[in-house]
């Protein structure tokens, strides 16, 4: 059986200033990504990736 599993971010989360969206980069999204390559590498998810958009859901398979 397979699930459809998705995260949100809440819009709170969002940086406002550039020296924010360095920071969020870094510190959340880089790490996520590196977190799925790893799933991935390991079997234990099939696929990962993001929408794309204001109000976009990453998802997880």
């Amino acid at each position: 059986m397979r699930y459809l599993v998705t995260a949100e971010v809440p819009t709170t989360a969002i940086p406002g200033s550039p020296d924010q969206t360095i920071s969020y980069i870094e510190n959340m999204v880089i790490p996520m990504h590196e977190a799925l390559i790893k799933l991935e590498a390991e079997k234990k998810i099939l696929a990962a990736g993001c929408q794309v958009g204001k109000k976009a859901k990453c998802r997880l398979s």
